[in-house]
């Protein structure tokens, strides 16, 4: 019983984490804190690897492919964002 009980808490963390670090990365984003949401979304993406890594990332090199993806992502996103909104 306690195994399943630590197994949900564990769960529940992680999904904390996630949503925690997405709310943050927005709120840096929305105020154009980039070095922040750039490390924040490094974290994120961390974080997913971490969930999926029984089904599709199965090593370092695949995290930090995919790590890498997020922060070029919010890269591009945060660059393209100013110059439209500006």
């Amino acid at each position: 019983m306690a195994n399943k009980d630590f197994k949900r808490l564990y769960i529940f963390s992680r999904a904390l984490l996630i949503v925690l670090l997405t709310t943050s990365n927005v709120v840096f984003i929305s105020n154009k804190m980039y070095i922040f949401a750039i490390l924040i979304s490094a974290g994120i993406s961390l974080m997913w690897t971490l969930n999926v890594k029984d089904l599709a990332i199965c090593c370092w090199k695949d995290r930090m492919a995919y790590i890498i993806g997020g922060i070029i992502g919010t890269t591009i996103s945060l660059y393209s964002l100013d110059k439209l909104l500006n």
